[in-house]
């Protein structure tokens, strides 16, 4: 009777932790930013260009909320050659992309390190869609549209699994569809997601997340099919991972300026602060805690697919999802290139520990009041479980 009173305890406390683990989802995580700045932009010497101090600490300052630093030579002679080079380089990937050439020292190059249409709207709709799916179009016609009837099959197929996910879904998933024709104005997503030398006859398909954060490898070539766009979409909804393994924390965000007016959103829309201190240390020891084993002789898509009894079907056949199509303009020209299209929905949210509370002003979306609301059960059923376990254990050394 000893041992099974035990038991039970030690039962009630693990339920505890492994529910506390599971407070975030991938998704969640998305919008904490533990990397720090992963890129860095330079002024090649080599190439014409040439920074003072000066410069380069008021380049540094508006890059302040990116997740990018500027550096190159400092050249102390205010007489510096007006000419300047902007390379980026990345602590995820070898060598480095000239981004933009200038004449004068306007900080063009920093802009357009840190900004194009694509992750304009990434970054600002990010906080009410679940997921973008980034398609790569190629000079196909044909392909392009089997991609399209391959994003939709996928995004019907997600609906479907939904009910086997954690959380309900209550955003979007978006889709962004890349021509040709623009893929120079978008040469650093492509260069991030090693799509630079792709040809022009072949496709790509790349899914995001929270801050532009990548899920994992863009699609190409024999990977690029509807079972492994769902489990990258899949993957985004899963709330603790305990069973897989972390290679989607490690993956980087594209170059982006997280403004203080993106902070501020997303309190609101999450239900929790994402640069908390608290917020940050507390997912650090999750992703810490969590188990790193991976299952034996399982594609990497199935491990976050789970079982399902929807069917994919080989052909396409009868997976096209009626979707409502709408353009996007951004406001300059050479950005009215995308068309972006919207089915199911999606995201999980969770609150802080002690999440930061709105002002008065300040609206509060459905989801992150259903967070609030499911935190705070969470909270109640985990003070219940530990006061069973004590007083279980209390009532027993006490007979």
């Amino acid at each position: 009777m000893e041992m099974k009173i035990k038991l039970l305890a030690l039962v009630c406390l693990l339920s505890v932790a492994a529910a506390w683990l599971c407070r975030f989802t991938v998704r969640d995580i998305g919008f904490v930013d533990l990397q720090g700045p992963i890129y860095r932009l330079e002024v090649a010497p080599e190439m014409g260009g040439s920074v003072s101090a000066e410069e380069l600490k008021n380049l540094n300052k508006l890059a302040r909320t990116s997740n990018l630093k500027v550096d190159g030579p400092v050249v102390v002679d205010s007489a510096t050659k007006p000419g300047r080079a902007y390379v980026l380089k990345s602590t995820h990937r070898a060598g480095a992309l000239l981004v933009h050439r200038a004449e004068a020292k306007d900080g063009s190059g920093l802009m357009k390190a840190l900004h194009s249409p694509v992750r304009s709207i990434l970054i600002d709709e990010a906080l009410s869609t679940f997921a973008f799916i980034v398609v790569v179009e190629s000079n196909d016609s044909e392909s392009n549209a089997e991609l399209q009837e391959l994003t939709s099959a996928a995004q019907k197929h997600l609906q479907k699994l939904a009910p086997q996910l954690p959380r309900p879904i209550t955003h979007p998933v978006q889709v962004l569809r890349l021509p040709v024709a623009k893929r120079e104005v978008e040469k650093v997503l492509l260069w991030c997601m090693q799509l630079d030398n792709l040809g022009q006859d072949e496709a790509a398909i790349a899914v995001f997340y929270g801050r532009a954060k990548s899920v994992g490898a863009a699609l190409t070539g024999e990977r690029l099919t509807e079972r492994a766009l769902l489990s990258q979409l899949a993957l985004i909804g899963q709330s603790c991972e305990c069973d897989t393994d972390r290679d989607w924390a490690a993956e980087p965000s594209l170059p982006h300026d997280w403004t203080d007016e993106h902070r501020k959103a997303s309190l609101a829309a999450l239900g929790f602060q994402p640069d908390s201190p608290m917020v940050k240390s507390e997912v650090a020891r999750i992703l810490n805690q969590v188990g790193r084993e991976r299952r034996i002789g399982m594609e990497k898509e199935d491990l976050f697919l789970g079982y399902g009894e929807f069917e994919l079907n080989a052909d396409g056949s009868g997976a096209k999802a009626s979707i409502a199509e709408e353009s996007s303009e951004v406001a300059n020209t050479e950005n009215a290139l995308l068309s972006t299209s919207s089915a199911g929905d999606g995201d999980w949210d969770f609150a802080d520990d002690e999440p930061l509370i709105p002002g008065p002003g300040s609206e509060i979306s459905p989801s992150a009041l259903a967070a609030k609301i499911s935190n705070y059960i969470l909270l109640a059923v985990a003070a219940i479980a530990v006061g069973i376990a004590v007083l279980v254990m209390i009532v027993r050394n006490s007979g």
